[in-house]
């Protein structure tokens, strides 16, 4: 199994400072963005979420977006919309204050069964300083209302968040087409794209698809695909791969009574034990004591 790249990338199974959370499929979390910034003292060192995406509206105050090889110098009013995958971290000054929303991938795609050209959101990371449509304060009336309504439970919760992030994406997608996209630059967008179409073909194979199957179905070389994942990911393709079955595994240790040996098996891999020195190779656990903690 291929090894991670040589730049620094931290791969966040929780959201910053909270490593116990494990995402699930319905994951949603509203913050205001100085709370979440504190453990870090306002420092966000490079990272990505595997099957979670994030947007942040960074209301006033200056920071620094650092991407995989370079950094941008931001300042609010500015909206992101960072996918899943794509490497990213913050340097933050004393006064900025947002908000941070952050959701898996699976509840974004499923806002969007009767619209799925309102996906494209989620194609690459998007900055977006020009308020036209809308005017920040209506988009942070939104997510404020999303804070409220996760820590209700009167049973019509889900209904009222799944009508506020459609808003809130419909909202974006409407300010995107009033400007032009601020992009890290030009090969950061292509090779951002390419990372979402093998994310999605790796998803569509359960992971079981080569280097070279992924390079020709999107018309590119090995090399060069490997090339531009790297750039937007600090992953290889083979990387890619076996995050994506880390995720998986995760997943089923977390939220499933299967054995060890179900689960192996269920990912493909010939014996149990090979599967158990997969998993121990990229987290230092062994699956049965990831499962007890």
């Amino acid at each position: 199994m291929a090894r991670r790249g040589e730049k620094n990338i931290i791969s966040f199974e929780g959201i910053y400072g909270d490593r116990q959370a494990r995402p699930d499929p319905t994951f949603l979390l509203a913050k205001i963005v100085g709370a979440q910034t504190a453990y870090y003292n306002g420092e966000v060192p490079p990272h990505a979420h595997p099957g979670v995406m994030q947007v942040f509206i960074i209301e006033k105050g200056e920071f620094e977006l650092l991407g995989p090889t370079q950094a941008q110098r931001l300042k609010g009013p500015v909206l992101l919309v960072i996918p899943s995958t794509i490497t990213h971290g913050f340097r933050f000054n004393e006064n900025v204050s947002g908000h941070v929303v952050t959701l898996s991938e699976m509840r974004f795609a499923a806002l969007w069964t009767a619209a799925p050209k309102l996906t494209s959101i989620a194609d690459h990371l998007t900055v977006i300083n020009e308020f036209t449509a809308y005017t920040t304060a209506q988009v942070i009336d939104v997510v404020e209302v999303i804070q409220q309504e996760q820590s209700r439970h009167d049973g019509e919760e889900e209904i009222m968040l799944t009508a506020c992030l459609q808003q809130l994406f419909l909202m974006i997608y409407r300010l995107k087409l009033q400007q032009h996209d601020v992009l890290l630059t030009d090969q950061g967008h292509t090779g951002n794209n390419y990372v979402r179409k093998v994310q999605q073909l790796i998803k569509e194979s359960k992971g079981q698809i080569t280097v070279e199957r992924l390079a020709s179905s999107l018309n590119i070389s090995a090399a060069h695909l490997n090339r531009l994942c790297r750039q937007a990911t600090g992953l290889s393709v083979s990387g890619m791969i076996n995050e994506y079955l880390m995720a998986e595994a995760k997943k089923y240790l977390s939220y499933t009574n299967m054995t060890v040996s179900e689960i192996a098996y269920l990912l493909h891999f010939e014996y149990p034990n090979y599967f158990a020195r997969f998993f121990k190779k990229h987290t230092g656990l062994s699956p049965q004591a990831f499962r007890k903690r």
